[in-house]
């Protein structure tokens, strides 16, 4: 299904509409570059905490002691980790297990 957008480019200055398929950008996409932005904004809050850290100027020791003690007192990261590896398959287990019949099972000891 054709969306009507609007662009403008350096051939044509002037806005004029321009016919695009909607359907081309599939999910796997938009997730992807949600995922590269989520990445960046990461890294770049990351940076800025590490340089607060390192810096000369005491407010923003303090305020990056203050973000570590949150981050540490206040985030269950075993509660992280189990949701994360409930998302993720297994790498250890097949995944189709074989069906073991149950007159081949092993006799209790």
């Amino acid at each position: 299904m054709p969306t009507e957008y609007y662009e403008r480019t350096r051939q044509h200055p002037r806005i004029h509409p321009i016919e695009r398929n909607a359907v081309s950008q599939t999910s796997d996409f938009r997730f992807s570059r949600l995922l590269l932005k989520q990445l960046a904004a990461a890294t770049v809050f990351t940076l800025c905490i590490y340089g607060a850290a390192q810096s000369n100027i005491s407010f923003l020791n303090h305020c990056a002691d203050a973000f570590g003690r949150a981050i540490r007192y206040e985030t269950d990261f075993v509660k992280i980790k189990d949701q994360i590896l409930d998302f993720l398959p297994n790498p250890f287990l097949p995944a189709n297990p074989p069906e073991v019949p149950a007159e081949t099972s092993l006799p209790p000891q």
